[in-house]
């Protein structure tokens, strides 16, 4: 089946998103107060999430099926 994906950025640092291999240098940015929603994905959709160097991020996830 397939699903929708939403990130929320609530921390005070970004965050970069992508495939496994992520990292500050080749993730999408996303800021501080920042949503992305990842419509109509499947069930092996898998997301990856890391912020830069020693920050700490907080990060909000939900899923709707």
């Amino acid at each position: 089946g397939y699903r929708t994906i939403e990130i929320q950025n609530v921390g005070t640092v970004p965050i970069y998103y992508g495939g496994a291999t992520v990292t500050s240098s080749n993730g999408i940015k996303l800021f501080p107060n920042q949503v992305k929603p990842f419509s109509n994905v499947k069930d092996t959709f898998s997301l990856y999430l890391v912020s830069d160097g020693s920050d700490t991020a907080d990060t909000r996830i939900v899923e709707y099926t």
